[in-house]
């Protein structure tokens, strides 16, 4: 049974958590990968890989909603979302979004629709 987290009618909150979320993109649609920080002063390390595991967007210390926006001929399949520890700054909360997508970040690779 997948387990994921819901974003398709709000971004999601995240509490003092770092690691990887899943999200399958079909080809040539456009979507948006966006995390940021929760609180004053939070901010929250994430990068962006293909299907094929190569790095697409990296933001070091998102204080603000930073992020990735996928146009054009995007590779279809199943893409991860790495969140972190800021390089600068305190990390606590954050959140994290992703639009133009299935609405559904899940937890694993193995388990998803």
């Amino acid at each position: 049974m997948p387990v994921g987290i819901d974003v398709s009618k709000r971004p999601a909150d995240v509490y003092a958590s770092v690691g990887d979320v899943w999200f399958p993109v079909r080809g040539g649609e456009p979507f948006n990968a966006m995390v940021s920080g929760a609180g004053i002063g939070e901010r929250v390390g994430a990068e962006l890989f293909n299907p094929s595991g190569a790095s697409a967007w990296r933001e070091p210390s998102a204080l603000w909603w930073r992020g990735w926006r996928g146009r054009g001929a995007t590779e279809p399949g199943l893409w991860k979302l790495h969140l972190a520890r800021p390089e600068d700054g305190r990390q606590e909360d954050c959140h994290v979004d992703a639009t133009g997508v299935a609405g559904v970040l899940f937890l694993s690779p193995d388990k998803h629709w």
